[in-house]
């Protein structure tokens, strides 16, 4: 294009010049000695147009040219993830029930761009854990029996569960050059301190009675949790896996290993 505008200013100005030589008109007046010169109306014409040329030509180059983009700064939104336990119980006859079986993750993600295509993530919420278990008290899941007011009842339900403060950092790589990321893949660690830690078992008596048991010794369930997590993501959803490094039980009460690994999705406020 650019080439294409030079030829044709250079056709433009020598067909000026030629036109300017050609028609340039000598008119003599009766003053002394004084001549005009007077230009072809074609030639002012011919130059009007040139200076119109150039100017476009200036403000299309401003166009062309793609403006500065900076991609580092802060960036935050909400997130929600559900995901669905996988594997079975470790040293123990205990079976887990899928169906019931889940976790649940809710807080603020950051993340600090430094490229349009990497960043680090920070992330702070609550993480909830649920496994339904059958089986497991009767098994002595956790080195405890069945309390002995409770030999009239059978066991309808059993489930362990946790509520935790949930921290994470990782990093986060683009596909795409963007402020808004679209489509990424992040690697992250987390860790938690589980605040909320029970065994609760539901047991059916006679004429229909109910009773709930929560097995809470503090010295059988780790206070802390810490795992690592892959995210891939495509604009506000994500597809992530999360396996945990360390055991729920203290190895001191019992042997029993919980399952480790958790896939799910999330949606953040990209």
């Amino acid at each position: 294009m650019k080439t294409q505008l030079l030829l044709f200013t250079l056709a433009v100005l020598t067909f000026s010049v030629a036109r300017a030589q050609n028609d340039t008109m000598v008119v003599s007046t009766s003053v002394k000695d004084t001549v005009i010169i007077t230009d072809d109306v074609s030639v002012s014409f011919l130059t009007d147009l040139l200076s119109g040329i150039l100017d476009a030509s200036k403000k299309q180059g401003k166009r062309d040219r793609p403006a500065s983009v900076s991609y580092a700064g802060w960036h935050s939104e909400p997130y929600f993830g559900f995901g669905f336990v996988a594997g079975g119980v470790e040293n123990s006859d205990a079976e887990l029930l899928y169906g019931g079986s889940y976790s649940i993750d809710f807080g603020i993600k950051s993340r600090y761009q430094f490229t349009g295509i990497y960043s680090t993530t920070f992330n702070l919420g609550f993480m909830h854990n649920r496994y339904k278990i059958s089986n497991g008290i009767a098994n002595n899941i956790i080195g405890m029996p069945s309390p002995t007011a409770m030999n009239n009842f059978v066991v309808n339900s059993e489930k362990f569960r946790t509520w935790a403060f949930s921290a994470s950092f990782g990093h986060r790589f683009n596909f795409t050059k963007t402020r808004n990321v679209k489509n990424y893949v992040e690697a992250s660690a987390y860790g938690n301190y589980n605040f909320s830690r029970q065994y609760i078992v539901d047991y059916k008596g006679d004429g229909g009675a109910n009773a709930d048991v929560y097995y809470g010794n503090d010295n059988i369930f780790q206070p802390f949790e810490a795992g690592v997590q892959l995210n891939l993501g495509f604009h506000w959803f994500s597809i992530w896996g999360r396996y945990r490094l360390t055991d729920w039980f203290n190895s001191d009460y019992t042997a029993t290993k919980m399952p480790r690994w958790v896939v799910g999705v999330a949606i953040s406020g990209i």
